[in-house]
Order: C-alpha cells, then structure tokens, then sequence
C-alpha cells in the first residue's frame, strides 16, 4: 500500500508545482498552450518511440496480456453502449470521454506501484503496450475524425496518419520488426526527450486549474459516468476475465490494481490539442485520480499477492 501512496503523492507534488507555475508570470498568458503543443508534438511522439522500439512482444502474447486486452477493448466497447442510456455527449468529445474511461495512468503512477506492491514492471508495461498498439491510434484517429476532418480526398486520409503521435508509434514499431539497433547518439537524445513528457503532462495539468470555468451538469454527468466506469467497472472486468483465464495471486493482483488507476493525464494534453471537452476532460481526471486512491488501496489489501 505504501507503494500506491508513493505514486500518487509523486503525481500531486509535480501538480501542484504546475498549479503554482500557472499563477505566475513565468509560463506568460500563453504559457499552457504552447507547453500542450511541446508536449503533443515532441514529447509524447518519443515517449512512444522509446515504449514501442523497446518492447517484447512476448509480454502482449502471454495470458496477463490476454487479459489485459480483453477488459481493456472490452470495457471500452461496453462504455460505449452504456453511455448512451445515461448520458450522451457531443460526437467531437466522446472519443476523449471513452479513452477516460478506459485509458489509465500507467506510466508515473503504475511505475512505482508496481515495483512497491510486487517488484516487476511486467504488469505495467504490458498495459503501456496495449494503451499504445490499440487505445492512442483507435483513440486519435477518432479525434481527427470527428474534429471536421473527415475524410473526403486521398490526401485527407493522408493528414490522418500525420499525425505526430503515430508517427513515434510507427516509428517504434519499424525498429522493433526490424531488429534495427540504433547508434547511441540517435537514441540518447530521443530518450531525453522522451523523460519530458509525463513532467510536462502533469505540469500542464496543475497549470489548468488557473482559470478553470464550472463544468455543465451535462459534463458533469458524463464525468460521473467515466469515474465510475475507470475507478470500479474496469477493475471488476480485470477481476471477471483474469479468474476466467486461470490468473492467481501476483498475477491477479498486477492485473486488476493497474485496471483501477485513474484516467490518463496525457487526455487532457489531447484535449487542449484538438480544443475539444477540455473542461469535461479535466474533470475526470481529477475526480477519478481522487477516487482511485481508496480503491486502490483496498484491492491491495485485499487481493492476495
């Protein structure tokens, strides 16, 4: 448990310096956006780089990733079909609402939880593979699509896969099939640029709360919804299928603690890039953070690992 702690007072620390940056002359009138487009453009693209190039397939081919796909894609697809019993929200803000609700802070949280709570990053990086190969391409070309960018022309598809982000993804993926073994000074400055997304991430994040306007009981609904579905549905799928598949003990646990981390950061990043549901967004995320630490300390005294 003290390994959850961990995480998450790493995450508020670096947020509430990002709070106290937005109050001050340092970032200027600007400062927010110009730090998303850093991020959006350069940081994320080489953290997806590095994630992707550096990987093993073998951990996605295995049953925890077996599992880990399955409530993932699972638990996006059954949103969606509950969603619009309860709330329905604008075709440019539901791929954004669907990712919240599916989409979990593996990286800054997930790191230290599970090297505290079982001492093996597997688990993590397994659900980094899968938020990388499936979530963020299904998840962004849902945004340009719906962000009046249909596809009308070759080359409007064209624009589609420009898109920075996949780029690093695809990139990644070139090198991984490849075998390709990069010199060390191409790889060391894509490494550092790389350590500046998640910082960045949760610095943009705590700038936010300067000049937040209230949410619309719509957005509120809606943020309800993805809390719920991130902090308590998604667990419970991981608990469902991972007993299904014969998962016990560690195993069990890595699965279903990292099911209920809360909505990504790096949403609210792909919020303000495509300037759609950033006030919805930002509050899922914050409520979802806030409610997923009690969460996630009762499963990790209660689950046996």
């Amino acid at each position: 448990m003290l390994g959850a702690v961990e995480g998450f007072l790493i995450v508020g620390v670096v947020i509430g310096i990002g709070y106290a940056l937005g109050g001050s002359r340092i970032v200027g009138e600007h400062g927010s956006e110009v730090l998303a487009k850093i991020t959006f453009n350069v940081s994320t693209p080489a953290l997806f780089f590095v994630l992707v190039a550096g990987s093993e397939p073998a951990d996605i081919f295995s049953t925890v990733g077996y599992v880990t796909v399955l409530y993932v894609v699972g638990g996006g697809l059954l949103f969606l079909l509950v969603h619009r019993l309860f709330v329905r929200v604008r075709s440019a803000e539901l791929p954004l609402v669907v990712q919240g609700a599916v989409f979990a802070n593996a990286g800054n949280i997930g790191i230290p939880l599970s090297l505290a709570t079982v001492g093996d990053l597997s688990y993590t990086t397994v659900l980094l593979l899968v938020q990388a190969f499936i979530l963020t391409p299904v998840g962004l070309i849902s945004l340009d699509l719906t962000a009046a960018r249909l596809v009308r022309r070759p080359s409007d598809a064209l624009k589609l896969a420009i898109n920075p982000v996949l780029l690093g993804a695809f990139a990644g993926m070139l090198v991984l099939v490849t075998g390709v073994e990069l010199p060390h000074l191409v790889l060391e400055p894509i490494d550092l640029v790389a350590a500046t997304s998640v910082p960045l991430t949760l610095l943009l994040f705590g700038m936010s709360f300067r000049g937040k306007g209230r949410s619309k009981s719509q957005d509120s609904r809606a943020a309800g919804l993805v809390v719920v579905w991130k902090c308590f549905v998604m667990p419970a799928l991981a608990v469902a299928l991972g007993l299904a598949f014969g998962l016990r003990g560690a195993d069990l646990f890595g699965v279903v603690v990292l099911a209920a981390l809360p909505s990504a950061q790096n949403l609210f990043v792909l919020a303000m890039q495509y300037r759609t549901a950033i006030t919805l967004t930002h509050s899922f995320i914050l409520v979802s953070t806030l409610v997923s630490v009690p969460v996630v300390l009762v499963l990790a005294a209660l689950v046996p690992h």
